[in-house]
């Protein structure tokens, strides 16, 4: 003979469309009096590892030149939102080293460093891969 406790969580959990999804999960825990389970919750996680693969690398630009007081280095280029009309700022973390980096996923980055984002430096655009770190020093006329 079934209690109307458990009757009540047979009617509650059967109402429940099927195939719905949650992102809940039922297992069952000890039986009741009369033999059924009461489902227990638990709530669904992502393993840690599943995480970090879901993650985009890490992406990064340091540049070693001094540009004097009161001057900055900025980034033009196609990809990982650079653009070629307008310069993004590098972050001055010493006198002569600058940094960018990004966790935007792209396929592939070209770049070129500017002083106040108008002098462009010398030679042809450098090419960077997703997750790729360079540092390098650039030369101006």
């Amino acid at each position: 003979m079934m209690t109307k406790k458990a009757a009540d969580n047979l009617k509650s959990n059967s109402t429940k469309p099927r195939g719905s999804s949650s992102s809940q999960l039922t297992e069952p825990s000890q039986p009741t009096e009369a033999g059924f389970f009461k489902p227990k919750t638990v709530l669904h996680a992502e393993s840690a590892s599943q995480t970090q693969s879901k993650r985009t690398p890490k992406t990064s630009i340091t540049v070693k030149y001094n540009v004097g007081f009161g001057n900055a280095l900025y980034l033009r280029g196609e990809g990982a939102h650079l653009s070629w009309n307008k310069g993004l700022p590098l972050k001055n973390v010493r006198e002569d080293e600058w940094t960018w980096e990004t966790e935007s996923s792209f396929t592939d980055l070209k770049f070129k460093v500017l002083i106040n984002d108008s002098v462009y430096e010398t030679g042809d655009n450098h090419a960077l891969r997703c997750g790729e770190k360079v540092i390098y020093a650039p030369k101006f006329h």
